[in-house]
């Protein structure tokens, strides 16, 4: 029966991505053009979603969705690039036996029009997942990437959905989708 309950949550979670998704893709936003990106105008964000690993060991270790929160903070000019501005962002996810806090930097582009964002970047994770037999419960940093589509619902709040893709920890991927709503200012 929890497995059914938490197959439930992760459907759900998928649901919400599945519609962010569509949204951003159809340009449904209630905000207005603008000729900066939000996020270079309030630089600092914070953010609060839910974590879904994609490997069934990583789920054993945790559970099918785990808590996330995340800070942000808006570099306008790190790299010169039409649209776009960069990212530097510490998260922590945990659960259970299963913690994962990335370290990363990235780039994200808008369309002024739509106040739609998407981008990617690579970081560090520092991961610890204790599960009996296959991994070392030692903290490990593991060079890794993400990809990132959302979507701002006003000038301060947000949502977005995340994939991250950490390289194995001791021969277990840890990666999977991350939902999170934010608020900037």
């Amino acid at each position: 029966m929890t497995t059914f309950r938490g197959t439930n949550r992760a459907f759900g979670m998928m649901t919400v991505a599945a519609s962010l998704t569509i949204g951003v893709l159809c340009g449904m936003t209630t905000a207005q053009a603008q000729t900066i990106p939000t996020a270079v105008n309030k630089p600092f964000a914070l953010k609060v979603g839910a974590f879904n690993p994609s490997a069934d060991k990583a789920r054993r270790a945790s559970s099918d969705v785990l808590f996330s929160i995340e800070a942000e903070y808006t570099i306008q000019n790190l790299v010169e690039l039409n649209s776009s501005y960069s990212v530097f962002s510490v998260g922590y996810i945990n659960q259970d036996d299963l913690r994962i806090i990335p370290i990363t930097i990235g780039q994200n582009w808008t369309d002024g029009n739509r106040n739609y964002f998407y981008g990617g970047g690579l970081g560090l994770y520092n991961v610890k997942m204790d599960l009996a037999g296959f991994t070392s419960n030692q903290d490990k940093y593991i060079f890794g990437f993400y990809g990132v589509v959302g979507l701002n619902l006003t000038k301060q709040v947000f949502a977005e959905v995340k994939y991250h893709y950490p390289y194995k920890y001791d021969d277990q991927f840890v990666g999977g989708f991350q939902v999170m709503a934010g608020l900037r200012f």
